[in-house]
């Protein structure tokens, strides 16, 4: 994450739009979702605007799991993954939204360890360790306004 974007990110309040991006993938599943109230094209594929939320593990853990809720679950991933049984892999990041290409954050890249299907639409992922360390302790709280004032979306 370059100086510009954390400061942006951190600041009480900014002109910026950031918002949080994932893909969710795995034998027969490709999906692509963003939690902002519309799609955005990034890299030429349409992110599917789909509230979520996504809670990363604590930085100065040696080890950790995360977690990740998608609030409004469509029925076409609802078909895609619900009778899966092989391994699904899930990737979260960052971007601004006038410029989705290029992540503002890591790309955080997780298997996913448990699936929580509810009767109310909603999924709920434990996600196993990330490939990589994060790159800034606060990303443990969590990827939302309370503790990037500049993420909102």
């Amino acid at each position: 994450m370059n100086d510009s974007d954390k400061k942006e990110l951190y600041a009480p309040s900014t002109a910026r739009l950031y918002v949080k991006m994932a893909t969710i993938s795995g034998e027969g599943v490709d999906y692509a979702i963003v939690d902002d109230a519309r799609d955005v094209v990034a890299g030429g594929r349409t992110f599917r605007h789909t509230a979520f939320t996504y809670a990363p593990p604590d930085p100065s853990a040696s080890s950790g799991t995360s977690t990740m809720g998608i609030d409004d679950l469509d029925l076409v991933l609802t078909s895609m993954i619900a009778g899966k049984r092989g391994p699904f892999e899930v990737s979260v990041w960052v971007v601004d939204r006038d410029d989705p290409n290029v992540p503002v954050t890591d790309v955080n890249t997780h298997d996913v360890t448990k699936m929580t299907f509810s009767s109310d639409g909603k999924i709920s992922l434990t996600l196993g360790e990330l490939t990589t360390p994060l790159s800034f302790t606060a990303s443990r709280y969590g990827y939302g306004a309370t503790d990037f004032p500049g993420l909102f979306g």
